[in-house]
């Protein structure tokens, strides 16, 4: 999880009496900027700044404002020009190193983000921030257990620190700590009451655990901040279905599906749902559905042709086997006796 710290430096006042005009032009468009910026306008505002430091270059404020426009529209290369120009102006600028940090690190300039970091930390060693960056960046590179420490030291620095808790406890789950996630997640919930991913992540720790009314609890407080979050309907479809309850699960997966039309896996969860309470016709619509999104959905291939041999339909189940056969040959294979025990001979055993 990337967060920008959009800290926008409001103006000075500018100059001297003989630059009046030039001071007010100048100032007018920063203060624009400024506007557009708060509305998220960000080509606007790069526009604004731009115009800003025509009238007035020394402003080492407006080139790390106009940083931020760039980084909103994810020109990095001109984000990392305007930071450094600020940087130029006023070595000392932390807010600008971090930003430089940030544009680098969205670059996957990694090692460059780091530098930008460090310079950073000489000057305020107790920026919670810039530890939180660096365990993004450390993560970025692979490097779990050098994340890991900067999350824990922005933790340690300010343990109300959401943002870190939640960065934390997802490095936590990448080295299948789950206990260990637990205990951040847990605490950015005490925090934030309502915030979807925290106890989206307690709900999928209760899954993994086999505590599913405690899942389907943490899930309900995520759908009730957002009903429309796909990976929380989804994780309470998962509850009830790893607790056989095949057909509560049903109209879970049914709304995340509809979330994200491009998303195949709540059709396959779907799928899998119905065909447990023997609905083969509402499983085949729900496979052919994660098909026409993932044409190589190895699942649906393997549990259409299980289907068709149900319904007695060899040629239908020999279709989806040849197909599955091409693209997981292994799976393929446990297909055969299903289809021979039903079809003798349609496919040449070994």
């Amino acid at each position: 999880m990337k967060i920008i710290k959009s800290l926008l430096i409001t103006i000075a006042v500018i100059g001297t009496l003989s630059a009046a005009v030039l001071g007010q032009n100048a100032t007018a468009e920063f203060n624009r900027g400024l506007e557009q910026h708060k509305n998220k306008d960000f080509a606007a505002c790069a526009a604004s700044f731009a115009r800003s430091i025509e009238y007035d270059s020394s402003q080492y404020t407006a080139h790390y404002n106009l940083g931020l426009c760039k980084l909103g529209l994810k020109q990095y290369a001109e984000a990392n020009s305007s930071f450094r120009r600020s940087l130029q102006m006023q070595p000392d600028f932390v807010d600008a190193m971090i930003q430089l940090g940030n544009s680098l690190d969205l670059s996957g300039d990694y090692n460059g983000a780091l530098t930008s970091y460090e310079n950073a930390r000489k000057i305020e060693p107790n920026n919670e921030h810039i530890y939180y960056e660096m365990g993004v960046a450390h993560e970025g590179q692979g490097k779990y257990a050098l994340a890991e420490a900067s999350y824990r030291k922005a933790v340690d620095l300010k343990p109300d620190y959401t943002v870190s808790l939640m960065a934390l406890g997802s490095m936590l789950d990448k080295q299948k700590k789950d206990d260990d996630a637990y205990v951040f997640y847990s605490r950015a919930v005490k925090l934030e009451p309502a915030n979807v991913k925290a106890n989206r992540r307690v709900g999928d720790y209760y899954v993994r655990a086999e505590n599913y009314p405690a899942a389907i609890a943490a899930f309900n407080k995520a759908l009730a901040a957002d009903p429309q979050d796909g990976d929380s309907l989804l994780g309470m479809g998962n509850a009830y279905y790893n607790d056989n309850k095949y057909a509560e699960s049903i109209p879970y997966y049914k709304r995340a599906a509809q979330t994200d039309a491009s998303w195949s896996l709540p059709n396959e969860y779907l799928g899998d749902a119905y065909f447990n309470i023997k609905q083969y016709s509402d499983a085949k619509k729900a496979y052919e559905n994660d098909l026409r999104i993932d044409a190589k959905s190895s699942t649906s291939l393997y549990m259409l042709s299980r289907i068709a041999v149900i319904n007695s339909d060899k040629p239908t189940a020999l279709s989806f086997y040849q197909r599955l056969l091409q693209i997981d040959a292994e799976r393929a294979e446990k297909l055969v006796p299903m289809i021979n025990g039903k079809f003798p001979g349609a496919i040449p055993e070994n």
